[in-house]
């Protein structure tokens, strides 16, 4: 479960879900976790052919706890009127997970996600989450839901009012600073989100476009163009925010010549510079395509030039 946390911000949530198998009943969440750790397990490296058998044994474990949990999930919600939701959640998040671990198309993936976990967690609604363990949930889930409106284009439930606002008070307190460094993905996210929100809306309005009066087309091309220029501004004010969370000095072996210091990001800082390029380039390519609606909207889009974008795609590889 550690190596599997999505949202460094939330370091002890595996902790969480230790004690909801402590005192709850539980075999389908336990099911679920046990077929994500199966399948990671076969993942290792299997070069040697005396452990292949292993492998495979792993694998095929990983599917029966899969298949089994989905079983018991669908009785347990059939047959008692009150299901537990904070595992019901988990749950769907895990057999979702272990979707996109077997099959890279991410079509089981999404299928979890769109029917399962992002409409369970709509419906529960941000109250639920405000305690723990459903705030550690929610570190979890609301990494993949920003993940998924961004990749497939799709509106999500995160840019709703009552959810923004929640979204900016989710850090655990009792976490200290020292293990679980400041918010600057679960920041970030807030900007992902909108920005996927902007994208939909832009959709719908270039699909419109020529039933539209010229005159209202215009101004509706600018004022996307302005909330664009906003949340390019965000992008910029969290980067000046963060330009060096979450980094260590670690000494540079220079063989002998001499002692150098570099800045070694940390999982946090890797994964938030990554989102943060990833928005950057998804921002811009919101405009970047149908050139002519916005040349005549007399406000610049907040696109990205050929060495900017090049620059964000290298950056990942920097680190």
């Amino acid at each position: 479960m550690q190596k599997n946390n999505f949202n460094p911000s939330d370091p002890l949530y595996d902790a969480d879900i230790k004690t909801i198998l402590g005192y709850q009943s539980s075999g389908f969440l336990l099911r679920a976790m046990l077929a994500v750790g199966a399948l990671e397990a076969s993942k290792w490296d299997n070069r040697s052919s005396a452990l292949e058998k292993h492998y495979l044994q792993d694998s095929q474990s990983g599917i029966q706890s899969y298949s089994a949990a989905i079983v018991e999930l669908r009785n347990h919600m059939e047959f008692h009127e009150s299901p537990s939701q904070i595992q019901v959640l988990w749950t769907t998040l895990f057999v979702g997970l272990f979707e996109l671990m077997h099959d890279s198309t991410g079509a089981g993936w999404i299928k979890h996600m769109v029917h399962g976990t992002s409409k369970a967690v709509a419906a529960t609604g941000p109250e639920f989450f405000q305690s723990k363990p459903g705030r550690s949930f929610f570190a979890q889930a609301r990494v993949f839901e920003a993940c998924r409106a961004i990749i497939f284009n799709d509106a999500t439930f995160l840019t709703g009012p009552q959810w923004l606002d929640f979204s900016t008070q989710t850090r655990d307190e009792s976490v200290p600073a020292s293990v679980s460094p400041p918010d600057s993905l679960n920041d970030l996210l807030i900007i992902v989100v909108l920005c996927s929100k902007l994208s939909v809306r832009v959709g719908h309005f270039v699909r419109e476009y020529n039933q539209l009066n010229p005159v209202d087309a215009t101004s509706i091309a600018a004022d996307f163009a302005i909330e664009g220029g906003r949340l390019r501004e965000r992008l910029r004010s969290w980067r000046e925010a963060n330009s060096i969370v979450s980094s260590i000095s670690l000494p540079l072996d220079t063989h002998g010549f001499h002692n150098e210091q570099i800045s070694v990001p940390s999982g946090e800082a890797l994964l938030a510079n990554a989102f943060f390029s990833a928005t950057a380039i998804y921002l811009s390519g919101i405009f970047d395509y149908n050139v002519t609606l916005w040349k005549g909207s007399m406000v610049s889009p907040p696109t990205l030039n050929e060495q900017d974008i090049q620059a964000h795609s290298c950056r990942g590889k920097i680190y």
